[in-house]
């Protein structure tokens, strides 16, 4: 009988502590099961180049030319090589674009951006909406709508 006398329980804070251990652990192997499911298919990265174009400025004190900034991801697989600018107006028309500083074709490497100065006289397309269009060999080229400047 003294046996069953001098046994004690676990005290009250260390079954507290037990508990709160195994709720972040079942938490922890709760969030590992379900990201092992969804993180697959959330990451599925490019198998060829592709661009994209940051920004496009259309300066009012000269409608001669007009800036491109285009980006190579980070996540692209290789270099891309610009190879020319086109400009698409609502009257349906493609325009191409006479020159770039820098000249194309050019190479843009994973991770690079870079503005390329487009010359087109826009001056018959002001306050109207424009596509941007840059191609690009291997790979995807993008297609970014603007408004001209008033």
């Amino acid at each position: 009988m003294w046996l069953i006398h001098d046994v004690k329980g676990v005290s009250k804070l260390i079954f507290i502590l037990l508990l709160l251990v195994s709720f972040i652990v079942g938490a922890l192997l709760s969030y590992i099961w379900t990201m092992a499911y969804y993180a697959p298919l959330e990451f599925h990265l490019p198998t060829q180049a592709s661009i994209t174009i940051e920004d496009v400025g259309f300066p009012t004190e000269n409608t001669a030319f007009f800036d491109v900034v285009l980006l190579n991801p980070s996540y692209s697989p290789s270099n891309v090589t610009v190879e020319q600018i086109k400009v698409s107006t609502n009257d349906g028309l493609l325009h191409n674009v006479t020159s770039t500083l820098p000249s194309l074709p050019s190479v843009l490497a994973p991770g690079i951006s870079q503005t390329f100065r487009a010359y087109w006289d826009w001056g018959n397309y002001k306050g109207q909406t424009v596509y941007i269009i840059a191609l690009v060999s291997g790979g995807s080229g993008p297609t970014f709508q603007t408004r001209t400047s008033p």
